[in-house]
Order: structure tokens, then C-alpha cells, then sequence
């Protein structure tokens, strides 16, 4: 375990902490909130996928899934995740089928068992999956960003203030300065590397985020490297994504967003056999091998929190926006 993760602030530190955005529990990357001497990784999962599912029936066949098999391999090295959530889409206790009746997304019950037993926080992904908010009333954007906070609140999640990400990566620029930053630290856009302090702590306050993505594979002796069937996107090179993630140093942040992470084989969906990444394939963009994730945590130096968007936002002085609260 890397022994930089779950490090307690000092009492007046802790304390400041414990006034802005409540308790600490013990793997949040606590130690951030103190100092910005180190470097910051932010592991997240996009809308908190669980599992997948065939025509909304789950099935976790050759799948990690979050909770009993993703979760679990983090808190074992010492880091958190941190989940997306569109908040006015999940249910308190039954999960709910989505992206093409080919995934199963987590409950609010679910949320809670994360964040209580492996220490996960979550930030919003908006209220409805808005992706054309410079469209609506100025009332109407509030509502479907910052008011997605107040949902967060209300089932216990008192830290997704830290991030608001774009459905879509679908930012725009006004909507974003003028109500988004006003409640939220950061908000993500898809951009290869780190950012530096200096960068995300300056108007538009914006996040880069890293895909681990599936698609076709990267040999071009097989099949899968033209197959129509495949999603078009080329599989994540894993040695790229963790010679990024091995590089991140004091005052930078870097976000790398996975989906749902996948083993073995399935007929027509995947293939993770290999010992040579470059022949996986995805057919689902949204699928990658659980192999090369792990490729890339393994590249995560010590000296790198794993924490969550509020501890970057604390670490960095990063409190100049007022997120809504429950009266």
C-alpha cells in the first residue's frame, strides 16, 4: 500500500476541512487538504457504471465490476475512486439500465455502500444528461448544474462540489463562467496530460480528463483491427496512459475516467486474452480490458494522492464559489 493516501491533516487544517465540506473519512486523500507538495490523480468512473447488461438484463460474466471487483483492488492499494452521477436518473435502491440497454448504473444505495466501505466520493454528471445547457433559461441552467449538487447533499455525498463534468465534455464557455464556476471547483473537458495549478485554478476553472476507451485493436494483422462491428475508436494504448499518469508531479492534476473494465473474452463484445495489449478489442467504447487498467495503476508513483476533485480544490485555495446547501 502507498503510504502517502491516508495521512490525517494537522488539527487547524483538519478542522478549516471539516468546516467547509464536512468529515473526512480516512482515504480521501486527507493529506492534500494540508499541503500542495504533491502531485494529484483523480480515478474516475462515469456515471458509477456497475456492470454490464444484455437488453437491461445484468450480466457480470468476464466483468470486474464496481463494486465487488473494481473497489475492492483500490482500496487495496491505498486509493479511492471517485464516481460520476446524473443525479435525477438513479434510484434509491434499484439499479437502472442505460447506455443502449447495455449497462447497469448504480443506485443511491449503492453510492452509499461505496463511499462508507471503500471510501469513494462522487460528483455530479448533471441532473438530466442536459447536453445543450447554453439553450436553456439562466434559471434553467442553475438547475441542472448546481441544483444537481443539492440531490448529491440530500443522500449523504458531500463533495461533489469538486467537479462538475460536462455530459459529453459538452462545456460551453458562458455557461461555464457565468453559473458552473460559480458553484462547482472544477468542470471536465477531455484533454490528454496533466494540468497544472496555475491553469485549473484560473477562470474558466476547468479540469483535463483522460479516457481509458475500447474500440478496435492495434494489430493490423488481425481481424479486429477493420472490423465494422467494433466501435471505430482505436484501443487506449495502456503504456501511453501510464507514461502520463507516471509523470504527474507536484502541482499537477490529472484525471483518468474509466467505464466499465472487462476480463477474458466475451463472444462479439471483447477480447482481453492477449499478453500483447495491442490485440484487445472493445466492440463498446465504453468497455476496456481490466489488464491495462491495471497497467496504469501500477504506474501511479508514490508520490501521487489519489484523492478526489475537493481535495485538489482545498489543497489548491480553490473556494472562491459558493456550492448550493440544503436548507
Amino acid at each position: 500500500m502507498r503510504a502517502t493516501r491516508c495521512r490525517r491533516p494537522a488539527m487547524a487544517v483538519l478542522a478549516l476541512t471539516m468546516a467547509l465540506c464536512g468529515p473526512l473519512t480516512p482515504t480521501v486523500g486527507a493529506s492534500a487538504a494540508a499541503s500542495d507538495t504533491a502531485g494529484f490523480i483523480t480515478l474516475l468512473f462515469s456515471r458509477s457504471a456497475i456492470t454490464t447488461a444484455e437488453n437491461c438484463v445484468t450480466d457480470s460474466t468476464n466483468v470486474k465490476p464496481l463494486i465487488t471487483g473494481v473497489a475492492p483492488e483500490l482500496k487495496r492499494r491505498g486509493f479511492i475512486g471517485t464516481g460520476t452521477v446524473e443525479t435525477r436518473f438513479i434510484k434509491e435502491s434499484s439499479r437502472v439500465c442505460g447506455h443502449f440497454r447495455r449497462t447497469s448504473y448504480a443506485s443511491w444505495s449503492d453510492l452509499t455502500n461505496l463511499r462508507v466501505n471503500y471510501h469513494w466520493q462522487f460528483v455530479s454528471h448533471s441532473r438530466t444528461y442536459e447536453m445543450h445547457l447554453d439553450q436553456l433559461t439562466r434559471q434553467q441552467q442553475w438547475d441542472e448544474t448546481c441544483g444537481s449538487i443539492l440531490d448529491l447533499l440530500a443522500h449523504g455525498h458531500r463533495r461533489g462540489d469538486g467537479l462538475f463534468a460536462y455530459p459529453h465534455s459538452s462545456g460551453v464557455l458562458s455557461v461555464q463562467t457565468q453559473v458552473v464556476s460559480k458553484c462547482f471547483a472544477f468542470s471536465r473537458r477531455y484533454k490528454w496530460g496533466p494540468i497544472s495549478r496555475a491553469e485549473a485554478t484560473t477562470l474558466p476553472y476547468w479540469n483535463n480528463t483522460m479516457q481509458t476507451g475500447g474500440g478496435r485493436c492495434n494489430n493490423p494483422t488481425l481481424a479486429c483491427y477493420k472490423d465494422s462491428r467494433l466501435d471505430a475508436a482505436r484501443y487506449s494504448n495502456p503504456n501511453q496512459l501510464a507514461h502520463v499518469a507516471s509523470g504527474v508531479v507536484r502541482a499537477q492534476w490529472l484525471t483518468i475516467q474509466s467505464y466499465v473494465l472487462v476480463t477474458g473474452t466475451r463472444s462479439g463484445e471483447w477480447d482481453c486474452r492477449s499478453s500483447d495489449w495491442r490485440d484487445h478489442w472493445t466492440a463498446d467504447f465504453e468497455r476496456y480490458c481490466w489488464s491495462d487498467y491495471l497497467k496504469v495503476l501500477n504506474a501511479i508513483p508514490a508520490t501521487v494522492e489519489v484523492t478526489d476533485p475537493k481535495t485538489v480544490a482545498l489543497a489548491w485555495g480553490r473556494t472562491n464559489y459558493t456550492p448550493p446547501a440544503l436548507p
